[in-house]
């Protein structure tokens, strides 16, 4: 089955995910990408002001572009990633590990929502997540010292 916007098999190609929903090219510089199970679906970082009306920041941002529908959703709002950022298997769940008021933290973001959380950590700081295929499941680094 052939859906489009999604990988396939037939045929591979390259196309820019760092757009804006009309299609508008970025105005920064973008990296990091994560793609989802199906290719629906992939997180990457982004310094680029014009990928969404929501995005006057100066620093780098967490987006999600959806290939079915041509949508980029802005997903932190509060913190500059640290490292690219993980989306889940299914495209539900996006984790990042960022600098929030002189610590580090991981954050986790549910891209139907686009609401986005803290995940405590029993350490002084948090890094590397990584999501299982649900995004049920978290796992990531905790520095004591």
């Amino acid at each position: 089955m052939t859906v489009a916007g999604v990988a396939s098999d037939s045929g591979a190609g390259v196309e820019r995910i760092s757009v804006a929903t009309d299609g508008t090219q970025g105005d920064g510089d973008s990296a990091g990408a994560t793609i989802t199970t199906d290719g629906r679906r992939i997180a990457f970082s982004s310094s680029a002001k014009n990928l969404t009306p929501a995005n006057p920041a100066t620093w780098e941002r967490v987006f999600v572009r959806d290939q079915r529908t041509s949508q980029t959703t802005l997903m932190s709002t509060n913190t500059s990633p640290i490292q690219p950022p993980v989306i889940s298997g299914d495209g539900q769940y996006v984790a990042l590990w960022g600098l929030r008021f002189r610590d580090t933290k991981v954050f986790l973001s549910q891209v139907s929502s686009g609401s986005t959380i803290g995940i405590n950590c029993s350490g002084l700081s948090c890094s590397q997540p990584s999501l299982s295929g649900d995004g049920r499941y978290i796992a990531h680094v905790a520095t004591f010292t």
